[in-house]
């Protein structure tokens, strides 16, 4: 299935800078997917002592230890800030220079070569503490590319709500995303007929994409072209995402379960529609992170 792999090495990467190639451990399973950040040393060593994989395209010369802003990738392009073309209320990532955790805030505008306004991050409806002149790495999603970039804290604000003024960077990388992720899974959610609404039915998501979705159930739900009401969860770090979004049904088959009770099943590949950017990038990193952490694509 998978050919033309070869052994990472040290300087094919560079921490807190998008991947232009998928990595792959030992048994040949995807640990990372191209456009994803691996934020530290220690996991770039770790990768490399449990002898990773990447896909043979796309050959890098990175720097070592060249800041990252600074470190040469293949397919990943320097570009403007305004190149991202964010709109006010998009989501942006940011995480400590010196740290591993990751909080979500939002971009409320930005004057060029000035600096960048976003809300303050919280963890539990708290406020986070952040000093000036701290470092940070921001990661963005916009259309088809992933986006990373250094900046640090210049002033903290908090009237008339919290919010941070952050340095607006000289720089940003970017890389395409040549395909959304998916990952394959065995999740409860809840679908509701936009055509004849009532009580949500029980289905179970086996498949889920930034884009749309797969779902499982034991009643047809819709016919095709028809528009659902898909509700589900998923685990955050800090929190819980709840996720409400209609979606239209491009597929619907029935199946017939393998084994003495025979059981139909009703197999739906849906596609979102509606969904807001922020909710989108969310959904997509959110992906991201199950399959670093072992799910199946």
């Amino acid at each position: 299935m998978l050919v033309n792999l070869v052994q990472l090495r040290r300087d094919d990467i560079a921490p807190g800078v998008p991947l232009a190639f998928a990595i792959f451990d030992q048994e040949r399973r995807l640990v990372y997917v191209e456009g994803q950040v691996i934020d530290s040393e220690d996991g770039i060593n770790e990768l490399i002592a449990r002898g990773a994989y990447r896909t043979a395209a796309n050959e890098t010369r990175s720097g070592g230890d060249v800041p990252a802003t600074q470190t040469p990738l293949a397919n990943a392009q320097e570009c403007g800030f305004e190149d991202m073309r964010l709109q006010a209320g998009d989501a942006l990532q940011l995480q400590a220079l010196s740290g591993k955790d990751r909080y979500y805030v939002r971009l409320v505008g930005y004057l060029p070569g000035r600096s960048v306004l976003v809300t303050a991050p919280t963890t539990g409806g708290r406020v986070l503490l952040m000093r000036e002149g701290q470092g940070l790495i921001a990661r963005a999603f916009s259309g088809r590319a992933a986006y990373a970039f250094n900046t640090e804290v210049e002033r903290v604000c908090n009237l008339p709500y919290p919010y941070v003024h952050l340095a607006f960077p000289a720089r940003v990388q970017g890389v395409p995303v040549r395909c959304e992720p998916r990952i394959r899974l065995r999740m409860t959610a809840s679908v509701t007929r936009m055509s004849s609404p009532g009580d949500p039915v029980a289905v179970q998501i086996v498949d889920l994409s930034p884009s749309g979705a797969r779902l499982d159930a034991r009643e047809r739900l819709a016919g095709k072209g028809e528009i659902v009401r898909l509700s589900f969860r998923l685990k955050l770090e800090q929190d819980d995402a709840y996720f409400v979004n209609e979606a239209i049904v491009r597929s619907a088959r029935e199946e017939r379960r393998a084994g003495a009770s025979g059981r139909r099943n009703f197999l739906h590949g849906i596609e979102f529609i509606g969904m807001q950017p922020n909710e989108r990038l969310l959904l997509r990193t959110l992906i991201y992170q199950r399959l670093a952490e072992g799910a199946r694509e």
